[in-house]
């Protein structure tokens, strides 16, 4: 039994090593014809520094529309939360309609602040 386990660990490591050199070996012909990489839309003009920088800033709006995202399940979470309270018998319709307003203020408030961070970059 332990002789037919080793052998067939030895027959997949033989085809795992034989797939990965395969890949290897025809991964220079695919990759051929890549075309360049395009300039960041945000970035300057020429030069490595400009690029970056031009990376560097989608990277930060990219960051920002994250948290407009974590903000609205955060709203959605509570707003959920709240009538789930209210099915229960614990919660108020007064408090689900605060958090829902207070919830959709709060994503506009956060979507203008993105909006206003990416013309400032």
């Amino acid at each position: 039994m332990k002789f037919s386990i080793l052998r067939h660990f030895r027959s997949a490591y033989f085809r795992a090593g034989v797939l990965l050199l395969t890949g290897l070996l025809s991964a220079g012909q695919a990759m051929a014809d890549l075309p360049s990489i395009e300039a960041p839309t945000s970035g300057g003009g020429g030069g490595t520094y400009n690029i970056a920088m031009g990376y560097l800033k989608m990277g930060a709006l990219a960051v920002g529309l994250l948290v407009c995202v974590g903000a609205f399940f955060a709203v959605a979470h509570a707003i959920i939360t709240s009538f789930h309270d209210i099915r229960r018998g614990k919660g108020e319709w007064t408090q689900f309609l605060l958090y829902l307003v207070v919830g959709i203020i709060l994503i506009l408030f956060v979507i203008y602040l993105a909006t206003k961070a990416s013309e400032i970059l």
